[in-house]
């Protein structure tokens, strides 16, 4: 079994996404270690993902790293410190462009990027978007292999690094499938909404949908990443372990995914997309390119007054599921993250 160093994109504590995925499902395959990035000085949220890999570290972020060259040699010295020596690894994961700086280009072994999302657009300041920008440049030259989430990320590739790339698109964990049955009329109606609550969300719509409509309710679980609008009608949950994602939802009419169309969702393969289905609720989401695959099992809406109608007819329980437990288990069937890895494995093995 060939050993593979997995450079996770994010804190393992945060709330659990692709990487974590992922991660649980490549150590099948592989003698696998993860290794998670923590901010030094940085608190870490109580809510914490709990399902561990079975090898598993921790390296520490700096402070300007990425804008000190003093700061950076620093975190490179803690980070080979912390890991050791790379030469034992067949195989190296890396989740963030910024982490192809611990990689010797004395390394022989097979450098993998998972190019998951556009990392460059969500980048606040022209400075860390320049960062960002050369670090991804840099990763996609250095490495043997990409995997891609989306169809829009595979099309900003250049033309030499598509050569090397292949889709991997998001999936769901399988451990919960609840069948779609029908709503029945009621007096209020819940909209759910699960997943980082941030500036994507167009709190503009939502907020006439409520003024327009009477008996909705918005309920919300996930990190905060912005302030949720002062509203009546707007309910924070706080965060929940994935594992009980099901539960809190059951009482849901619909499932949403309200977001403004920009360069950063463009590019998003959304995994809660799978989940909703996986949920067996009705699910409502904005339109966009890479989301058009799902049109048989999700409604889409393409401005304010689609979505209008949609909302009229849920409260009306005119809205029929797209569809139904035979559909649900075909598309779920084919979009597991065991599915995902097998693909991954395949692809690094030269067998697909």
């Amino acid at each position: 079994m060939k050993k593979m160093l997995y450079l996770c994109a994010i804190e393992w504590e945060w709330i659990a996404q692709r990487p974590h995925f992922l991660a649980l499902e490549l150590q099948k395959y592989f003698d696998l270690k993860v290794a998670s990035p923590r901010h030094l000085f940085k608190k870490i949220d109580s809510q914490r993902n709990n399902k561990k890999a079975e090898k598993q570290c921790t390296f520490y972020l700096l402070p300007f790293q990425e804008k000190s060259p003093l700061m950076g040699r620093l975190s490179e010295c803690l980070f080979r410190l912390g890991i050791g020596s790379l030469d034992k690894y067949d195989v190296i994961w890396i989740g963030s462009p910024l982490f192809v700086r611990y990689i010797p280009r004395s390394f022989k072994g097979r450098v993998v990027y998972d190019y998951m999302d556009d990392c460059v657009s969500m980048q606040t300041s022209e400075r860390m978007k320049t960062i960002y920008r050369k670090a991804h440049e840099r990763l996609l030259k250095r490495a043997n292999s990409i995997c891609v989430s989306s169809g829009y990320l595979y099309d900003l590739l250049p033309m030499v690094a598509k050569k090397k790339a292949s889709i991997v698109y998001n999936a769901f964990n399988g451990n919960t499938v609840t069948p779609p049955r029908a709503n029945t009329k009621k007096n209020v109606v819940k909209l759910g909404y699960v997943g980082t609550i941030a500036g994507w969300m167009d709190w503009k719509l939502l907020e006439k949908s409520v003024e327009q409509e009477s008996g909705l309710e918005y309920h919300f679980w996930g990190p905060m990443d912005v302030n949720i609008p002062k509203n009546e009608h707007f309910i924070y949950h706080g965060i929940v372990e994935h594992d009980d994602i099901s539960k809190v939802v059951e009482e849901m009419d619909a499932l949403v995914m309200p977001f403004l169309v920009n360069d950063i969702v463009k590019a998003v393969d959304p995994v809660k997309l799978y989940e909703y289905i996986s949920f067996g609720k009705n699910i409502i989401c904005c339109a966009y390119e890479e989301v058009k695959k799902y049109s048989k099992h999700v409604w889409l809406y393409e401005d304010e007054k689609s979505y209008f109608k949609l909302i009229k007819q849920l409260k009306s329980n005119s809205l029929e599921m797209k569809y139904d437990e035979i559909s649900q288990k075909e598309f779920l069937i084919k979009n597991t993250w065991e599915c995902r890895a097998d693909q991954i494995y395949q692809l690094l093995e030269g067998k697909n």
